[in-house]
């Protein structure tokens, strides 16, 4: 749980690859309490946002602040989960959790549990199928119940069992008073749990909206879909 109000706050973030601008100026403030899903097309910023707000990756200018109450959120209390799945290829699903549960201080079991991951516990992840590969990844990042949370298209390889997991698991955080960010294609399965909706368009924050009852939504998801026809 929070010991203080979550909060993420990006000032004028700006960032280059090979003279190639993927995000110009993008100004942000969340709080806890919400599940928030950012939209954009391919190659509009959407992964390098996440890796910035996760403190992966610096940004060439501009400020960014993840707190809890007056002071920055620590490594173990930011769950991130990138197309990398940060995983050893060697080591089972299991050991996996094992040791970056002693990382994280998290629990395995609770987590084999959480996950539905009993069936493969003795598994090596490289021959995990890409749908458990998933899940285990999703397990890793939300070790130790962390206060929030980034994810990068997470539901891509998930059957729907995964998917009512990881709203199970992400609604947690949310009722704790914790952030989750979702970087997503998939607003058919998340909107209806999202509070809010964020849109990048040619890397700037071109449109943000708290969403309606059920996920309805007046401007931001009828502008996303106008720019990804």
């Amino acid at each position: 749980m929070p010991d203080g109000k979550v909060a993420l706050h990006f000032e004028e973030i700006a960032k280059a690859f090979s003279r190639q601008k993927v995000l110009n100026g993008v100004n942000l403030s969340l709080q806890g309490g919400e599940i928030v899903l950012l939209l954009g097309a391919n190659g509009s910023g959407k992964s390098t946002l996440l890796r910035i707000a996760a403190d992966l990756l610096r940004p060439d200018s501009g400020r960014r602040k993840v707190l809890l109450g007056e002071r920055n959120a620590t490594a173990q209390e930011v769950g991130y989960l990138g197309h990398n799945s940060m995983l050893y290829a060697d080591l089972s699903v299991y050991e996996n959790l094992a040791f970056f549960s002693q990382l994280s201080g998290g629990l395995a079991e609770a987590l084999i549990d959480a996950w539905a991951l009993q069936d493969i516990r003795n598994s090596l992840a490289r021959d995990l199928s890409k749908g458990q590969l998933a899940r285990l990844s999703l397990a890793r990042a939300f070790l130790p119940a962390p206060s929030i949370v980034f994810l990068d298209e997470p539901t891509s390889a998930l059957d729907e069992r995964g998917v009512q997991i990881l709203l199970r698991e992400i609604g947690k955080v949310r009722e704790l008073g914790g952030l989750v960010l979702i970087a997503t294609h998939d607003i058919a399965r998340l909107a209806a749990y999202a509070q809010r909706v964020l849109v990048l368009q040619q890397g700037k924050m071109a449109c943000e909206e708290a969403l309606g009852l059920g996920g309805s939504s007046a401007k931001a998801l009828p502008f996303y879909h106008s720019i990804n026809r």
